[in-house]
């Protein structure tokens, strides 16, 4: 998701582990960013996470010590999106008016993926192969490129007014995005033929879908809006299969579960919550925070369950089993 500026600074990220109720720090990771941190996400073997902050940098930590690996530097604004590859080697940021290709283990940049007439970059993101990127950017553009050569593939679509999201189904015959006056729709595009599959439709009027999530075996949908609601579309049909409702306020961000079973929500609310994809019951609320929780992640083996809040100095990561 496109995260929105809280006040406050953001000096470390804390990690600490909830059993019964007790705290207790589990992982530390050392002072870094200067600001706000907006962005976190592990590498798919969870060996590493990386991060991105309003103080204008991309850092990225070893996930078993929380030692900093590297950091990188030298740009204008801060990194809108940092998606590791499939297979953990390399890692795409949306930066600036670029996305740049990154090898994950020295930090070396190998491409940088650049369009006329330039724009900002608002994401960019790997297909489930690893061999294409599709990016997004101000304009409305959005386009796939080559992930080994950094060549430019395929001019997909301009939107108007605004490409929020992308997001692609786990086998790369979907493409998710946002579209609609105030961002209410999700469109479902066909990568295969660049058709327009479904038009989803079912949050509010006025609402805005913030992003969606594919689930592991690509046969729903899930998406998140400020309409304090989460829907689970079935992919196949283009209708909606259950509503999530029980957040007061409204709902910023979402993921599921390695094994497809679960589904976590952040809210404007304070809090995260979990629910049975399968069925759309409410399993737990996970309270802490003191601000929005605008980041959810379950770790790559699904035990855990990281959330961020950035008015706090740290995010929290909980047993997924309990």
């Amino acid at each position: 998701m496109l995260p929105r500026r809280s006040q406050g600074l953001c000096l470390a990220l804390l990690f600490i582990m909830i059993h019964a109720g007790a705290q207790r720090p589990v992982l530390v990771l050392p002072v870094g960013h200067t600001d706000n941190v907006v962005l976190v996400n592990y590498s798919p073997d969870g060996k590493t996470v990386v991060t991105s902050s309003y103080d204008n940098t991309v850092k990225i930590w070893d996930a078993r010590n929380g030692r900093l690996l590297y950091s990188l530097e030298g740009h204008n604004s801060w990194a809108k999106s940092a998606k590791f590859s499939p297979d953990s080697k390399t890692f795409v940021t949306a930066w600036d008016s670029v996305a740049q290709i990154w090898d994950a283990k020295s930090g070396r940049l190998l491409h940088t993926l650049k369009k006329e007439p330039v724009a900002e970059m608002v994401t960019a993101e790997f297909s489930p192969d690893g061999k294409k990127i599709v990016t997004a950017d101000v304009n409305n553009d959005l386009i796939t490129w080559d992930a080994q050569s950094g060549v430019r593939l395929k001019y997909i679509q301009r939107y108007t007014p605004a490409v929020k999201f992308v997001n692609f189904s786990p086998d790369g015959k979907y493409l998710a995005c946002t579209s609609g006056i105030y961002g209410t729709e999700i469109h479902l595009w066909n990568t295969e033929t660049g058709k327009l599959a479904f038009a989803l439709k079912g949050h509010g009027e006025n609402a805005n879908v913030y992003t969606t999530k594919f689930s592991p075996d690509g046969k729903w949908l899930v998406s998140i809006s400020s309409d304090r609601t989460a829907i689970i579309w079935d992919v196949q049909k283009g209708t909606i299969f259950k509503r999530l409702e029980g957040h007061m306020y409204g709902v910023v961000d979402v993921d599921y579960s390695p094994d497809g079973n679960t589904i976590v929500t952040g809210s404007d609310d304070h809090t995260a919550r979990t629910w049975d994809a399968k069925t759309g019951k409410f399993l737990h609320i996970l309270e802490g925070h003191l601000g929005e929780v605008e980041e959810v992640l379950f770790s790559p083996d699904g035990k855990r369950i990281i959330t961020s809040c950035m008015t706090e100095r740290n995010s929290k990561v909980w047993d997924a089993t309990t």
